[in-house]
């Protein structure tokens, strides 16, 4: 047998809860969803992905995931990683089976080759630790000012607070004074709105965040307002693409926003890197986020981040702790608001089994 064929991949479908109910434009969540890829070669190799069920960005639901990964995964057992990656091809958007099945791929992949995944994306950029913001999803000003206080007293250079649809601009504006307020001048300011503003509502707040020093607002305006979101930039507020990057044309990316957001888990390793290149080319900003999972995914995106060219800004990767259990046997370490790379080869972790089973979802 090859030494890289494929045996049985294992499918592991998970329900992790929330420290506490997380806020956002989406709404609140209290637990996370998703499935975990244990693909194993014939030499004793193990490669690990992750896949997220995230409805609001389009994917589907836990079971039809589990059973899509359940499929794949027949059909790639008994053949060389070579042969797997190329009749799995690259995963659409929000396929999230195929983009954990080409995370196990690509994990496994790097494994072999004895080399971490960064070095796997990009042999030329020197291993360094990935700066990170701070994410803040709750509600109560006087909470999320303490949260942002913390965050600073932790070495964060840059925090995101989420926010809502604009029901109370008053009171959302006296929210972000107050983290603003609690922030001290080198920290920067962002706020992600998941889409959930109108444009008109959009283009009257920006210019008041600007007053407030806001650095950056993610995805203002529904994702498939192209042009609205375009023309929310220049004014004095840097503007992201997020949810606009899964559905646009790369050739739109170039002029849509001056930051687009890459989120591995739902665009896959494979196309998240081709838009990082291609935005680095035109000098635009990237930022790689987690899609608040488990460390298998987490630890995906980071290595996808510590392959790009520098300078970089601060990623949404640090949201482990947002979560009970992140699922991986030895935790990502942080330091003075950057993240660590592992020292392993491939993605540098591994499931955590037992965590794996206490966590597990039952989808029949």
């Amino acid at each position: 047998m090859n030494a890289q064929a494929i045996l049985s991949p294992q499918i592991w479908p998970y329900r992790v809860p929330f420290r506490q109910p997380f806020a956002s434009g989406h709404g609140i969540t209290t637990t996370r969803e998703g499935v975990v890829v244990v693909l194993p070669l014939a030499d004793g190799t193990v490669g690990y992905g992750e896949g997220v069920v995230l409805p609001e960005f389009g994917t589907d639901l836990l079971g039809a995931v589990v059973d899509r990964a359940r499929s794949l995964a027949a059909a790639c057992t008994g053949l060389t990683l070579d042969q797997a990656r190329q009749a799995l091809g690259m995963p659409g958007p929000g396929d999230v089976a195929a983009i954990a099945l080409s995370g196990a791929l690509h994990d496994a992949l790097a494994r072999v080759r004895r080399v971490p995944l960064h070095q796997l994306l990009a042999p030329e950029v020197p291993p360094q630790p990935v700066p990170v913001n701070a994410t803040i999803g709750v509600d109560d000003p006087a909470t999320a000012a303490a949260l942002a206080q913390a965050a600073e007293v932790a070495g964060f250079r840059a925090v995101k607070l989420k926010v809502g649809p604009l029901r109370d601009p008053a009171g959302a504006l006296a929210r972000i004074a107050r983290v603003r307020a609690a922030l001290g001048p080198a920290v920067a300011l962002r706020l992600d709105a998941n889409a959930s503003w109108t444009f008109a509502q959009a283009a009257q707040f920006i210019p008041r965040l600007a007053e407030q020093g806001v650095d950056l607002v993610e995805q203002p305006v529904p994702r498939d307002d192209l042009a609205g979101l375009r023309a929310l930039r220049g004014q004095g507020v840097r503007i992201a693409a997020d949810e606009a990057v899964l559905i646009a044309d790369p050739v739109a990316l170039a002029d849509l926003a001056d930051v687009i957001v890459l989120k591995p888990g739902l665009l896959g390793i494979d196309r998240a890197w081709q838009l990082a290149s291609a935005a680095a080319q035109r000098g635009q900003g990237i930022i790689v986020t987690s899609c608040l999972e488990s460390g298998i995914g987490v630890a995906t995106a980071l290595q996808l981040a510590a392959a790009l060219p520098g300078p970089r800004l601060a990623c949404g990767l640090a949201t482990l702790d947002l979560l009970v259990d992140d699922l991986i046997a030895e935790p990502l370490v942080m330091r003075a608001g950057a993240l660590a790379l592992p020292a392993g080869l491939g993605i540098g972790v591994a499931l955590d089994a037992a965590a794996a089973h206490h966590y597990g979802a039952d989808v029949g």
